[in-house]
């Protein structure tokens, strides 16, 4: 997540909340909301610390039983939906431990509104093979949100969720639940499912593998899910998943041309990458050209992959094209002064390595 993603809660949208909690339960006291929201310190605290203060917040604010809270959350999530209330499942999460099966039932509601799948982590670290089987029932679900919870849930590499190292233990579990959603007519649960598949690829690589060339031809829907979620795969050069795709290994590349417009750059500036080569294969092979980027950082060097384009070739065919890169700081990215190595790469193998400057 974005850091800049915590500046949504303005004192407006603060007040917005309250406001709408106070409709479905009138009893809600907004003012005491706010205050506990807007302590000293909510500037300093980044976006994941938000929600935690928000969730904190509106449960002291109820001064309920855990179970009435529930029926508040649950009747709340037709009002409530959308980013700025991803704050609402981490209630569930944070106060539900003791409470599984009302937890679970809200948090099967709350994922249509707001999404669960960081909150469903900490049952997971709490009472794994109970909430498994849940989860296991969800990718069964008729609402789409809640199928892909299911995955999304049980990801092993979920971005800013809390690790789960309880799922390295059963990825043949998760792949069971994937299976329930191989044709999902869902491309947001499919989208979700590649996802899952991309991270166990890198610690369950054979696993994986197997998944897929079990999988491909099947169906339209899961060879989209398949060939995204082997794109680490694919990137890290693992010759039985480029074969399986059809990247062969058995090419001979030319005439290879690649150069950069500069040799030195200041940040901010655009640069613009020229490669051209020749192929050669004696059957139908798929080309993928590629961008490996080592870009400097404080201690190192961090590694980046821009994919360029791809294309079938059977006998001699002719590439050529053009990236642009902007050396601009973002929010996932930082440039530093020094050498920055950019590597042509076709089938995901180093042909050609040049190096620029940024001064």
């Amino acid at each position: 997540m974005a850091e800049n993603l915590k500046d949504i809660y303005t004192d407006e949208v603060i007040l917005d909340i309250g406001e709408t909690i106070y409709q479905v339960y009138k009893k809600f006291d907004r003012n005491k909301f706010f205050n506990l929201v807007k302590q000293n310190d909510f500037e300093s605290l980044k976006l994941k610390q938000r929600f935690d203060r928000l969730a904190e917040s509106l449960y002291i604010t109820l001064d309920l039983p855990f179970e009435e809270v529930c029926k508040i959350l649950i009747e709340l999530n037709d009002y409530c939906k959308g980013f700025k209330y991803m704050f609402l499942p981490e209630v569930v999460s944070k106060y539900g431990l003791n409470h599984f099966d009302s937890s679970m039932k809200t948090l099967e509601v709350l994922t249509s509104g707001s999404s669960a799948e960081f909150a469903i982590r900490d049952f997971l670290n709490n009472n794994f093979d109970e909430t498994f089987e849940v989860i296991k029932r969800w990718s069964k679900s008729l609402n789409e949100h809640v199928r892909r919870l299911s995955s999304e849930g049980i990801r092993t590499k979920l971005p800013w969720g809390k690790k789960v190292n309880e799922l390295y233990n059963h990825p043949l579990e998760i792949i069971e639940v994937l299976e329930n959603l191989k044709e999902d007519s869902s491309l947001y649960v499919r989208k979700s499912v590649a996802n899952n598949l991309n991270d166990l690829s890198k610690d369950f690589p054979f696993l994986t593998f197997k998944v897929f060339r079990n999988w491909k031809g099947k169906n339209e829907k899961t060879d989209w899910i398949i060939k995204t979620g082997a794109r680490t795969s694919i990137k890290n050069g693992n010759k039985y998943v480029l074969d399986l795709f059809d990247y062969s290994s058995d090419i001979s590349i030319s005439s290879i041309k690649f150069l950069a417009d500069k040799k030195e750059y200041y940040i901010n500036d655009v640069a613009q990458f020229n490669y051209s080569f020749d192929v050669k294969s004696n059957v139908k092979s798929k080309i993928r050209v590629s961008l490996l980027f080592e870009f400097k950082n404080k201690t190192s060097y961090t590694k980046k992959v821009f994919f360029l384009k791809e294309d079938y070739v059977d006998g001699i065919k002719h590439f050529s094209g053009l990236k642009n890169y902007a050396f601009k700081d973002m929010t996932i990215r930082k440039h530093y002064k020094g050498i920055q190595y950019i590597t042509l790469q076709i089938n995901s193998k180093d042909y050609k390595k040049i190096k620029v400057k940024i001064i």
